[in-house]
């Protein structure tokens, strides 16, 4: 009986030490490139739809090719993504937090002294980025690299 209890706490033990290895805590660190660009707008004139990277990580937008937008996820809870228009690259540092129990991370950055924080849903290695800019909205599908 003694042999059957302590085999149980054992596997019990090693069950639960061994679920956190596939958590969105450790899942998340590194590179997650985009791979899909889609811009919807108030006026739907200036819709652009969904357009896919190419085996370059590249997407043509209007004659102009946008390469290499990814994010870099860090063990410091810092994020950095950045994205190549036109042969120039531009960059912007984050920070990120996550909730394993969701399977989420809020993204967040400083605006003067407010710190804005945005929250976005993990699945299938995969998030939507969204960013609201005038009439416009992008929405940038992320995967892991």
């Amino acid at each position: 009986m003694k042999n059957i209890l302590f085999y149980i706490s054992t596997f019990a033990f090693l069950f639960t030490s061994c679920s956190n290895d596939s958590s969105l805590t450790k899942s998340i660190i590194g590179t997650w490139n985009c791979v899909s660009i889609e811009i919807q707008c108030n006026n739907p004139e200036f819709d652009i739809p969904a357009m896919t990277a190419d085996e370059d990580n590249c997407i043509t937008i209007e004659g102009e090719k946008t390469c290499d937008f990814n994010a870099i996820f860090r063990d410091n809870n810092s994020v950095t993504f950045s994205i190549t228009v036109g042969g120039e690259t531009s960059t912007a540092n984050l920070t990120y937090t996550v909730n394993d129990e969701n399977n989420s991370f809020d993204l967040c950055f400083m605006d003067g002294s407010e710190e804005i924080c945005q929250t976005y849903q993990v699945a299938d290695d995969s998030f939507d980025y969204i960013e609201d800019e005038g009439d416009c909205r992008g929405i940038y599908d992320f995967k892991k690299a």
